[in-house]
């Protein structure tokens, strides 16, 4: 799943390309592949224990599975892997590691051979679970900012108490650490990704975060943070203009990168996927490029309905959602915008510092969504054979979206 980079051994994630056309080819025909699972605050003790200071989800999660029955919870699942589930993406509103039906998952995983992906501060990790995890063949990104124990905890729980942040870094990078050592025992060796969120408070560490990642053969996924959520609130600074280039040009002659986009944002692969929450569906997860037009930040949600026993019952009721004319008319709207380089996601984040990373990355998944779920039979049939399976990642052409726009036009 990752190569090094033959100079200094720098983990970079590769795609998968033939399975990310089969993935996009299986939600066009109205099978989930791939589901989004939010646990949300299920009892006492779950949820996310941390409290960090670039937050932008805060306070919105809840307790989404508390009227749901285990047995219920496992059949749920069972009947999705037999229709076709390849790959559960467990992240945010909620800590994969203290839900209480974290073991079960695991179990689901290894009976019915699905892919499991988490991005988890590891609090609940214990050493029987983290071999569990790598047994499974599980690809875990965890939370690295800094492997100092202090500026790391600072960032965990926006506090400036020494001897708090201490504990709370401490803790988690022995949980990292125990978490390398299971993989090192494994014969899976899967993959690991550690989250870098660089701002002013970290922006010395990432010689070290790295040097570490290359020792460990940990893949960085390094992001800029941008100035919202709690970020507003706690009053850390965001890095300027000058502080970026300083480290994109560093990143570049110590790491031999020939472009840092290697190392930067989310290469996820869920499209079209749908949130489970309880019984409820929403669309619109974390950059998973779903119903862009109808949020206009990151980490938004668009409820649209509920479902009973099966996966599968969600078919006709995301169809509705997708198809009604108000939502084509915003996705045209929005398709025209990102054209005339005005769109949601244009004017923020590192794109004019850095194309092709960041912000664009998610207009980028939006139109690839749109690409799939969209469009003619031809056209996505060509848009899967030159862009999907040349592994193409760069902005479209205003020609080309032109093209797609009067796709789209034609279901109006």
């Amino acid at each position: 799943m990752s190569e090094r980079l033959k100079q200094i051994g720098l983990p970079i994630k590769t795609s998968d390309f033939k399975t990310k056309a089969e993935i996009f080819e299986a939600a066009r025909s109205g099978v989930f592949p791939i589901i989004n699972l939010k646990t949300g605050r299920t009892g006492k003790g779950e949820g996310c224990t941390c409290n960090c200071v670039y937050c932008d989800v805060g306070d919105k999660d809840g307790p989404y599975w508390q009227e749901t029955k285990e047995e219920n919870f496992k059949t749920l699942i069972t009947n999705w892997a037999n229709q076709g589930g390849k790959t559960i993406h467990w992240c945010g509103d909620g800590e994969p590691t203290t839900f209480k039906w974290f073991d079960t998952i695991l179990d689901l995983a290894k009976k019915n051979n699905f892919k499991l992906e988490i991005f988890s501060n590891l609090t609940g990790l214990t050493p029987d679970r983290a071999n569990n995890l790598m047994e499974i063949g599980a690809t875990v990104k965890f939370k690295m900012d800094s492997r100092d124990p202090i500026i790391l905890g600072e960032i965990l729980t926006s506090t400036n108490n020494k001897d708090t942040a201490f504990k709370a870094g401490s803790n988690l990078i022995d949980k990292i650490d125990m978490l390398v050592q299971a993989r090192e025992k494994s014969e899976n060796k899967p993959q690991l990704v550690a989250s870098i969120v660089m701002s002013e408070k970290n922006m010395h560490d990432i010689i070290k975060v790295l040097d570490w990642c290359c020792e460990f053969n940990v893949v960085p996924q390094v992001a800029y943070m941008e100035e919202i959520g709690s970020v507003t609130k706690t009053g850390i600074k965001a890095l300027n203009e000058r502080e970026i280039k300083i480290i994109n040009r560093w990143l570049k002659i110590k790491f031999g990168l020939k472009d840092p986009k290697q190392i930067m944002g989310d290469q996820c692969e869920a499209k079209a996927a749908p949130i489970l929450m309880g019984n409820r569906v929403s669309l619109g997860p974390f950059g998973m490029g779903c119903e862009f037009p109808l949020r206009e930040h990151l980490g938004e949600l668009n409820f649209i309905g509920e479902y009973k026993n099966d996966v599968g019952e969600l078919t006709d009721t995301i169809k509705e959602f997708r198809f009604n004319k108000q939502n084509i008319q915003l996705i045209v709207e929005e398709l025209v915008k990102i054209k005339e380089e005005k769109g949601i996601y244009s004017k923020t984040g590192t794109d004019e510092i850095l194309p092709g990373c960041g912000d664009d990355i998610e207009e980028l998944w939006f139109i690839e969504y749109v690409a799939t779920i969209f469009t003619s039979d031809e056209y996505f049939k060509n848009f899967i054979n030159d862009w999907v399976l040349k592994g193409e990642h760069r902005k479209w052409t205003k020609e080309e979206i032109n093209s797609l726009i009067n796709q789209v036009k034609t279901l109006m």
